[in-house]
């Protein structure tokens, strides 16, 4: 859909934890995201978009002397909001980002943290007098809390944008998708970013690879859509074709086995097999009614062969 959509694809492998949706409820009180439908850890579609327009907004060097161009890759990649700084109209951005889910079993693993100073995070803003406030100060004599949670270990995700209505060319396309590499190898992703959680690399052999399984298996459904439209006879002739032992092994020299070993008994299906075999022949420039050396001449010999079963 991606490709067919004018789209985008990268496979990024963690270096260390990844987790995200730890706000979520969960009975060990810290929760992890699982993708609704396949169950598994993800990274929602939004998440991509709003770490990357972090990284277009605030760390994104090229940008750092360019303050308009900032502005607009801003606008046109992620849309505008009127009142926003420089936005005059609402309008939707021209990417489309799609969740980012594992191509390959994650491997989760049980981590922990322990904050020492849980009121201070809370209330400490609130102190008025520290003296009759203990518990909210952040001193020496309070006992941490050990806060256990699930996250991933490892896992290698697919990450995918396509263009809206408007059309970004192939350049821009590949702007896109360095970016968003920048931006996970250097911010990282989900949560806890700050203590190391999130970080990728990107893996090309595992995308490669992906890409050649669509690719076979786009092949085996156009494959099974010529099946459906043939005759019995030219599907049968198709399915041996193509399950043939030695793909070195010309067409018409398999079917020619088949005919004179009895394959086929009803005539009409001999005749149509040996015109499919002279068909075959004539593209290859074999079919030879006439040689000098007949004994000698294979082709002329097959000529003869399927010439029988045309009469």
């Amino acid at each position: 859909m991606v490709d067919a959509l004018g789209g985008g694809n990268i496979v990024l492998e963690t270096t260390w934890n990844f987790v995200t949706g730890m706000g979520l409820p969960h009975p060990i009180e810290n929760g992890l995201a699982w993708h609704p439908t396949l169950g598994v850890p993800y990274l929602s579609g939004s998440g991509v978009k709003g770490l990357l327009r972090a990284w277009v907004e605030e760390w994104m060097d090229e940008l750092d002397d360019n303050t308009n161009q900032r502005l607009r890759l801003r606008q046109s990649w992620f849309g505008m909001h009127k009142g926003d700084s420089g936005d005059n109209v609402d309008a939707a951005g021209d990417l489309i980002f799609f969740d980012a889910i594992p191509v390959a079993p994650v491997e989760l693993t049980m981590d922990i943290m322990t904050p020492h100073m849980g009121k201070w995070y809370e209330n400490g803003g609130k102190i008025t007098n520290p003296a009759n406030q203990p518990e909210n100060v952040p001193a020496d004599w309070h006992d941490p809390v050990p806060v256990p949670f699930l996250a991933v270990k490892k896992a290698k995700f697919l990450f995918s944008i396509v263009p809206s209505q408007r059309l970004v060319d192939k350049a821009e396309g590949k702007k896109v998708l360095d970016a968003l590499i920048e931006a996970i190898e250097m911010l990282g992703a989900g949560a806890k970013t700050a203590a190391g959680y999130g970080r990728m690399d990107k893996n090309d052999a595992i995308l490669e690879s992906l890409q050649e399984k669509i690719r076979k298996k786009r092949e085996e459904l156009q494959r099974q859509e010529k099946l459906a439209a043939m005759t019995p006879l030219e599907r049968e002739i198709a399915k041996m074709l193509h399950a043939k032992p030695d793909k070195n092994l010309k067409d018409y020299v398999l079917l020619l086995q088949k005919l004179e070993n009895g394959h086929w008994s009803d005539n009409n299906e001999r005749k149509q097999v040996a015109l499919k075999i002279k068909a075959e022949m004539e593209k290859d420039k074999v079919w030879r009614l006439t040689i000098n050396k007949p004994e000698k001449d294979k082709d002329y010999k097959r000529t003869l062969a399927v010439m029988k079963y045309l009469q």
